[in-house]
């Protein structure tokens, strides 16, 4: 976040967002702490930009956004790959990927079910937990623009026959 009136700049940080899709039985390993700080890092990189101007060298230019959440991207991955350095934190790292696998399945079954709203929160939930499953956000767009429709459709339908 940036500044507000007289408040320095900030992040706000949504704790049920960051626990996203971790078990409870896995609440107290290291899965939550490699989580929220791929999630911590790359708000700190925008941040960066904020306050200074650059993530990593001052001669960065950001003159899209793409490229803002590029580089706030590389920050985070640079952040997590230091943490990876760790067994801990190697083998929360599997298990993340893995039930990353286990919501988009999920949301696959959900998707072929036609239980749009349900496939789109798996799919979301997968992305968030694995950044790199970008086939995840994909398919949250694909269900969440086709939920909608069926949503509107819907509504229409019971306007016509009401």
């Amino acid at each position: 976040m940036g500044k507000y009136k007289n408040e320095p700049a900030h992040i706000n940080l949504y704790i049920r967002n960051l626990y996203r899709g971790i078990p409870s039985l896995l609440a107290l390993s290291p899965v939550p702490t490699l989580v929220i700080a791929d999630t911590l890092a790359h708000e700190v990189g925008h941040h960066l930009i904020y306050t200074r101007g650059y993530v990593f060298q001052p001669t960065e230019v950001f003159k899209h956004q793409e490229i803002v959440e590029e580089f706030c991207d590389r920050y985070a991955v640079s952040i997590v790959k230091k943490m990876l350095g760790s067994w801990r934190f190697k083998i929360s790292r599997w298990l993340v990927k893995r039930l990353a696998g286990w919501h988009l399945a999920i949301g696959a079954l959900n998707e072929g079910m036609k239980q749009r709203a349900k496939a789109a929160d798996h799919f979301l939930t997968a992305f968030h937990l694995d950044s790199t499953q970008e086939d995840a956000l994909y398919y949250y767009r694909r269900a969440t623009h086709v939920s909608n429709a069926e949503q509107i459709v819907g509504r229409e339908r019971r306007g016509r026959f009401s």
